[in-house]
């Protein structure tokens, strides 16, 4: 997918970048079964509390206090299922020249790929950043590191819609790639594309 995107920037200003590659979070298999479980669940309790305040609305009467006492109750599994579904909707890895970025929610976290220093693998993460990082539904991420000490995650699964290409081209002579991170963006691009492995 090829589109215009608007991003900000790693310290939050916003600047207008060309995104080649949007990658949604929903497209990863576990992330989309979490997402998924997380609504169902949520929609469920929702059920459950209209059911018990119909309930206790026709056993006892007192409408609006009953009304006001399901409410409360719904409020939590209502937050739940719009964060799930905003997730759903918005969360996604983007990549243009030069850069890559992920957007859990509202804000994207951009890192210039020409200043990435480390490039590795990492296992039992969400793709994400800061104290997103780390938490999470997947199994193997790729980890970004740059010289300013952003960091940026992104699902295994990712580098095949186009944003190994992308890395590939972007990332500076100094970068650090271990064998495992170099290994997977070599496969995703279908053929070797000059990134060496460590030693």
């Amino acid at each position: 997918m090829r589109v215009p995107q608007d991003t900000p920037t790693a310290s939050g200003r916003g600047v207008r970048r060309q995104a080649e590659v949007v990658w949604p979070l929903r497209r990863a298999r576990l992330a989309r079964l979490a997402l998924r479980s997380v609504a169902l669940a949520c929609g469920a309790a929702l059920a459950v509390v209209v059911l018990v305040t119909v309930f206790f609305v026709w056993a006892f009467g007192h409408a609006l206090a009953w009304s006001i006492v399901g409410s409360l109750f719904g409020l939590l599994p209502l937050l739940g299922l719009a964060l799930a579904v905003t997730v759903w909707l918005r969360a996604a890895v983007v990549a243009g020249p030069r850069w890559m970025g992920v957007r859990i929610l509202r804000r994207w976290r951009v890192v210039d790929l020409d200043r990435v220093q480390a490039v590795r693998m990492s296992d039992g993460a969400f793709v994400g950043f800061g104290p997103l990082a780390g938490r999470g539904f997947s199994g193997r991420r790729v980890v970004f590191e740059d010289d300013r000490g952003g960091r940026v995650d992104i699902d295994l699964d990712a580098l095949g819609s186009g944003v190994a290409d992308v890395v590939a081209r972007g990332l500076g002579d100094d970068a650090r790639v271990d064998p495992d991170a170099a290994r997977a963006i070599d496969a995703a691009q279908g053929q070797e594309r000059g990134l060496v492995p460590e030693p």
